[in-house]
């Protein structure tokens, strides 16, 4: 009951609001978020979240985001451009009509990776972060994302900062703790951004609010980073940083190249769950 209250208490302060560059929920889909979450709570085992289970709700709660993939599994008809998503009129159309096997079968190849965040035990003094991120998506759709973060840091570090940055990092090798010296995942060798910026990193996404004693749940979707392909983040490392990013908008170095984030106090392995 009282993780539930956390959650309510929580998603209701987030209502509306963003959080450098991820979106919390509105006041029209919020009501049905919080089912999901608390029902996705429900299947928790230790921060171990049955996959399938969390993966029917984010798709039960987000039907948008599935409406060609139906369409494209239902018989192969064919829809006017307009009724198409803007970013994958190609799928949803042409090659429906043109080669109907191959739209259904993207469309029904689905990937899910999952990402269990723990702190690095050189900070366990200053911060303790633990939580599941779970990462799906299908061939042409954006990234789906979903993490439930857990903040048990001692309160005289978060008063320094609750929000931190959270990126995608290039290695995904975390044997010896969080890599102080790995970048953001970075392909395309431009300067840092927040997840909604025209320039940005492929890892970068931004900052995530981490109230001291409270359990964080948010959701985002991002066109940028993919579980597909040679700019796949999957076996890369997903980390929290110590401080707030400032989306590369200040001139020196540091802000370009990381976003003055510092080091990374909590970590994962972004591993495949299944396809």
């Amino acid at each position: 009951m009282l993780v539930k209250t956390f959650i309510l208490v929580g998603l209701t302060l987030l209502c509306g609001s963003r959080v450098g560059g991820i979106h919390a929920a509105s006041a029209d889909d919020l009501e049905t978020k919080m089912e999901f979450v608390l029902e996705a709570l429900s299947y928790m085992e230790r921060w171990s979240l049955k996959v399938e289970d969390v993966l029917q709700k984010l798709n039960e709660s987000f039907p948008e985001w599935s409406n060609c993939s139906k369409e494209c599994g239902g018989g192969y008809k064919t829809r006017p451009k307009l009724e198409c998503p803007e970013n994958d009129q190609e799928n949803c159309t042409e090659i429906m009509y043109c080669n109907p096997q191959r739209c259904h079968a993207d469309y029904q190849r689905e990937r899910v990776a999952t990402c269990k965040i723990e702190t690095d035990p050189r900070y366990l003094a200053s911060y303790k972060f633990s939580g599941e991120v779970i990462l799906s998506q299908r061939k042409g759709q954006p990234l789906k994302v979903i993490a439930v973060i857990n903040n048990e840091s001692p309160k005289e570090a978060n008063d320094k900062s609750i929000k931190h940055g959270f990126h995608v990092h290039t290695y995904g090798d975390i044997r010896h703790g969080c890599a102080v010296d790995d970048q953001d995942f970075n392909p395309d060798d431009v300067t840092h951004g927040y997840i909604d910026s025209q320039i940005r990193h492929v890892g970068d996404w931004g900052n995530i609010d981490l109230e001291q004693g409270n359990i964080t749940t948010f959701t985002f979707t991002d066109n940028v980073a993919t579980l597909f392909g040679d700019r796949s983040i999957i076996g890369r490392s997903l980390v929290i940083h110590e401080k707030e990013d400032d989306g590369g908008i200040n001139a020196d170095p540091e802000s370009k190249r990381s976003g003055n984030t510092g080091v990374p106090v909590a970590c994962c392995v972004i591993g495949l769950a299944f396809e």
